[in-house]
């Protein structure tokens, strides 16, 4: 049988397991700029290797990009250009972490961080979480009791909950961090869903910290450019990084991201993006009605408690095998953290709001039956 979803994956299977970009209209503005970039006179400038932690121009322009949206003043020499925001992360990781120190991270987390970690050998610490992301007090126990190195954590529309830390708890999360003197790695890819507010921990942290953003949320992951904000004196060792992880990021890309950043034309794609959305949440809340969801009202997903007497993998063994691919809990747990009952869908996997409906209504019918039966061992 051929599913009705434009992006098939997994046997042609509905993709509700991939945080995509909505697309909306994407297509000729990129190509367009593509077109714009080929005239150029300047072409030949984007065709040679350019420093490993970004040309200065694009540098400088995401400087102002990110002091516009997020409050935070770095100036250029602070500002690296990335393969992403994943490879922000990791360069953030390699900057403060060696194998077999401890970072804490949510105690349910993006599992390109678990990535992260597995690469470097470091361990992964969860912290409790709350509808706010983050507990103080469980950070505070465990700067105590691990040591670690780095906090990592996604403030506003956490993945995979969709919580937003407050502005009074992102002064609290600083306040612990700063009695330990652990700086923070803030990832703020999911900002613009809330309008870039509250601003980032790191504004209110006295320990130098590290903030990783991006635009493959907010316009397309075609771009493959992201952005971190480091401490002063850390160019030479995050070059040596670089150099040994992708060399630099795509030059072409860059330049429109710094033409579009300068223009104002990221902004316009974050507000379209962001209404794709909330429109796309809205189909989640009426086809679903009735279950337990926590969302942000323009989150990429939703978080789906399971209700009795159904467990995250069989629920989504389950799903799979009705054509529908969601994310179980397990993928998020830190260690051997409890897992809670849930599965996190992701809203915009599918190109069409059509082709969401669908897959959301198979979820909501196998909600409503019963799990496969497990035979007795004696």
């Amino acid at each position: 049988m051929i599913w009705p979803t434009s992006d098939a994956i997994g046997n042609n299977a509905i993709n509700l397991v991939t945080n995509s970009v909505p697309i909306a209209g994407q297509e000729q503005v990129f190509s367009d700029a593509l077109t714009q970039i080929a005239a150029d006179e300047r072409l030949g400038d984007l065709l040679i290797y350019p420093p490993n932690l970004g040309r200065a121009d694009v540098r400088a322009q995401a400087a102002q990009w990110i002091h516009r949206t997020t409050g935070i003043a770095a100036p250029p020499d602070q500002v690296f250009v990335t393969s992403g925001t994943q490879n922000a992360l990791s360069v953030a990781f390699h900057l403060v972490a060696k194998p077999g120190d401890t970072i804490l991270v949510e105690s349910l987390t993006y599992p390109g961080i678990k990535a992260v970690a597995r690469t470097m050998q470091v361990r992964l610490s969860g912290v409790d979480l709350d509808e706010e992301g983050m507990l103080p007090e469980s950070l505070e126990a465990q700067c105590r009791s691990t040591q670690p190195k780095l906090i990592c954590c996604v403030p506003t529309v956490q993945n995979p909950t969709g919580a937003v830390m407050s502005e009074k708890r992102r002064q609290e999360i600083a306040a612990v961090a700063d009695r330990h003197g652990v700086p923070i790695l803030e990832d703020g890819i999911y900002d613009f869903l809330n309008h870039h507010d509250p601003r980032p921990i790191m504004t209110w942290a006295q320990t130098p910290g590290y903030f990783a953003t991006g635009l493959s949320k907010a316009v397309t992951p075609a771009l493959r450019t992201g952005f971190l904000v480091v401490p002063p004196g850390q160019s030479d060792e995050a070059t040596r990084i670089m150099g040994g992880m992708s060399l630099h990021a795509p030059l072409l890309m860059t330049e429109i991201a710094r033409r579009w950043m300068k223009e104002g034309r990221i902004e316009e794609f974050e507000a379209v993006v962001r209404n794709d959305a909330m429109a796309r949440q809205k189909i989640a809340r009426e086809v679903l009605a009735g279950c337990d969801l926590n969302s942000h009202p323009a989150g990429f997903q939703t978080w789906l408690t399971l209700p009795e007497p159904w467990r995250p993998s069989d629920f989504a063994r389950a799903a799979e095998a009705r054509g529908v691919l969601v994310t179980p809990a397990e993928s998020f747990a830190i260690g051997r953290d409890t897992v809670p009952f849930a599965v996190r869908i992701s809203l915009t996997g599918t190109r069409t709001h059509d082709d969401l409906r669908v897959g959301l209504k198979i979820i909501a019918d196998l909600i409503d039956s019963t799990p496969p039966q497990v035979g007795a061992y004696v």
